[in-house]
């Protein structure tokens, strides 16, 4: 997905609004996994817990190429998604970088489920 699209700017504002403006990188991984919390919340009844994980743990593998960081997010078991470990890896950046990394991986969860 370009990151000019649509989509790719309501994902940048959304975890925007929810890291509170101009944030640190502890403020943007807290953003992020509230958000991926949502994501599993809605999506858990129509696609399981499995499939949820399942695409997240596709979305931060693929992004772990931009963001060779994120694979420790992807130490935990392959049936849940582990959100405190991505919150670690994310608190761990620069605040762009994290924010950057927290966006990509929306933006690849949401082209794996489309």
């Amino acid at each position: 997905m370009p990151m000019d699209s649509p989509e790719a700017r309501r994902i940048a504002a959304a975890l925007a609004q929810r890291s509170g403006g101009p944030a640190n990188a502890a403020q943007v991984a807290d953003a992020t996994v509230a958000v991926w919390r949502d994501v599993d919340a809605a999506l858990n009844s129509v696609i399981g817990l499995r499939g949820v994980a399942a695409l997240y743990r596709r979305s931060l593998f693929l992004q772990r190429l931009d963001f060779p960081w994120l694979a420790s997010a992807l130490n935990g078991p392959g049936t849940a998604m582990d959100l405190p470990a991505l919150k670690a890896a994310l608190a761990q950046q620069d605040s762009a970088f994290a924010a950057a990394a927290g966006g990509a991986t929306l933006q690849t969860f949401y082209e794996l489920l489309t």
